[in-house]
């Protein structure tokens, strides 16, 4: 039996005798936390006894305030297992480990609430001390402990979250250290360079047999790059990778292209077992893609591009494709999803001549006079962005365009039959089986509590008549107009 709520373990010692004696076991009484109030996380740490302890405080569900739960628990500090804390504030109101060392502390997580100034809290740990030696899973949410005070060797797990300031050299000592290591997790997170002698005593890469999952997300360009050829991880798993470009100029297949060229084997394993690829262009100036265990993902927001962002996602599938050992592009089925984003008819043709596009998702957007369901069921139409493979399609319907939606399905179901036709020259076309349709609120407070297109049916009804036998979903719900919602 592994470790229960307090409040459950209570309930079940009340049971019988002899489940009062099963329950009286010290290591299930290991986990303690604030949301269960100070009464039960004093009878759990006197229930514990001398089993080491699990502490959770996370502000938002707590029921004493952090203060009083260090009270409750500082006389055990030399039991402490693991401790998560989640408030919005921390610096000044951690002292136990603010002051001092929990010896057999192996798991720490801080995360300290986003803040009105988007700051990182600089917050020295253990008293000016060195890490606990068994330490071995950290993660900082907008805190820095001061990486290099803290000496950290060993760790199987490195999370950093919205925190500036350590330096390059402190986390190439951290890789160094820690050849056990399994998850590196860096999420808008800024290294200061070693400034002059940035290059020396740098060992790049350092091998990781254990590594399996690296992400890399929300930082520049040229950081994401020094991460990675800081890695030689060959039994990698997962890899996701997202960046801000500052230089239009720059393609996202350049990460490998210097100095982290030895990924390039573990990227082939990863995509050697992908089953699917999810690509969505979000907002005009951001694009993802993920295949199997890698996910990359780009933003141009921050500089005007000499090309539009297509051609830096094509160059990096295409890019990808040559050097998967296989062509992901033809074998795969692929998501293609627009979300705040107006598909342009070239990127259509890109995807018709040269990938498998069985599914495809535009969300409705803010861009003025763009209406997703028409506009996108048009370009459809034509022969060269068909999308041949096509399966599903989910749009989301302006409420002003519910008269205009039946007639343009009717003419993409009949345009598509008409390619389907074996005397024609395309005759792949016709595996298109579901029309998923929602719809779309500039407000989403406005939605109602009762469908109007459901409480009268004769919208849903054209849609079914138009699209001659394929399966009709409105809000994710099969409808007939037998059986209406099923």
């Amino acid at each position: 039996m592994c470790s229960k709520p307090i409040h459950a373990l209570v309930s079940l010692a009340l049971v019988c005798q002899r489940w009062c004696e099963v329950v009286d076991e010290p290591f299930l009484w290991r986990r303690i936390d604030a949301s269960e109030g100070r009464e039960l996380v004093r009878m759990a740490l006197e229930k514990a006894r001398d089993t080491p302890i699990d502490l959770v405080y996370e502000e938002s569900t707590a029921k004493l305030p952090l203060e009083e739960f260090w009270e409750e628990t500082r006389g055990q500090i030399g039991l402490w297992n693991s401790l998560v804390v989640k408030a919005p504030e921390l610096k000044g109101h951690c002292a136990p480990i603010e002051d001092s060392v929990p010896l057999r502390l192996k798991k720490l997580h801080l995360l300290e609430y986003p803040n009105w100034f988007d700051a990182t809290t600089h917050m020295p740990l253990f008293g000016g001390h060195r890490a606990p030696p068994n330490l071995h899973d950290v993660s900082f949410t907008i805190i820095e402990p001061g990486l290099s005070q803290l000496c950290l060797t060993g760790l199987t797990s490195l999370e950093l979250g919205d925190v500036y300031g350590p330096k390059e050299a402190d986390f190439i000592l951290i890789l160094q250290s820690s050849p056990a290591l399994r998850v590196i997790r860096l999420v808008s997170s800024w290294f200061q360079t070693s400034g002059a002698d940035a290059k020396t005593d740098r060992v790049y890469p350092i091998r990781l047999d254990s590594l399996i999952s690296v992400t890399v997300a929300g930082i520049h360009f040229n950081a994401v790059r020094f991460i990675l050829s800081s890695i030689d991880a060959p039994g990698l798993l997962t890899l996701s990778i997202g960046c801000d470009m500052h230089n239009g100029q720059i393609p996202m297949s350049d990460l490998f292209a210097e100095g982290s060229q030895h990924l390039l084997n573990p990227l082939k394993s990863i995509l050697s077992t992908a089953e699917m690829i999810d690509v969505s262009f979000q907002y005009g100036s951001q694009v993802s893609m993920s295949i199997g265990g890698l996910r990359m993902s780009v933003c141009y927001r921050s500089c005007p591009t000499p090309k539009p962002i297509f051609h830096y996602f094509r160059e990096s599938f295409e890019w990808l494709e040559s050097h998967a050992g296989r062509s992901i592009l033809r074998d795969l089925p692929i998501h293609l999803e627009f979300r705040d984003a107006y598909p342009k008819p070239e990127l259509l043709q890109w995807f018709t001549s040269s990938a498998t596009v069985n599914k495809l998702t535009l969300l409705a957007t803010t861009i003025p006079s763009y209406r997703p369901a028409v506009d996108i069921l048009e370009l459809l139409t034509y022969p060269n962005a068909s999308l041949p493979r096509l399966e599903v399609i989910s749009l989301e319907v302006v409420w002003e365009d519910l008269k205009r939606v039946p007639p343009c399905i009717q003419k993409f179901v009949r345009t598509r039959e008409r390619l389907a036709d074996p005397k024609e020259q395309d005759s792949s076309v016709g595996s298109l089986r579901e029309i998923r349709l929602s719809a779309y609120y500039e407000d989403p407070d406005s939605c109602l509590e009762i469908d109007p297109v459901t409480q009268d049916d004769k919208f849903l009804r054209e849609v079914e008549m138009a699209a001659g036998g394929l399966a009709v979903f409105w809000e994710g719900k099969r409808w007939t107009s037998a059986s209406k919602v099923c």
